[in-house]
């Protein structure tokens, strides 16, 4: 299982404990100032794309995973360092 497929089964499965749809994100990453689209939201659930770091933080902190969010900066902030140094 890749990074993006393991983030999107933790997604998933933190949405569905707090019984909250993608539309619900989407909402509240408005309200907290963050402009995040159902289209990324998705790509997040489907384990397209890896959301940024400020993402990945308003997830954690709204579906209250946090340890799941240590990881998952770790893995993002290796993939910068390796994208910037190509």
């Amino acid at each position: 299982m890749n990074q993006k497929e393991l983030f999107a089964e933790h997604l998933r499965s933190a949405m569905e404990q707090k019984q909250m749809k993608q539309v619900d994100l989407v909402h509240a990453a408005d309200q907290a100032g963050l402009k995040v689209g159902k289209s990324h939201i998705s790509q997040y659930v489907s384990g397209k794309t890896l959301p940024r770091a400020d993402i990945a933080h308003f997830l954690a902190d709204t579906l209250r995973r946090n340890g799941f969010l240590v990881m998952l900066l770790r893995k993002i902030s290796l993939n910068l360092r390796s994208i910037v140094l190509l």
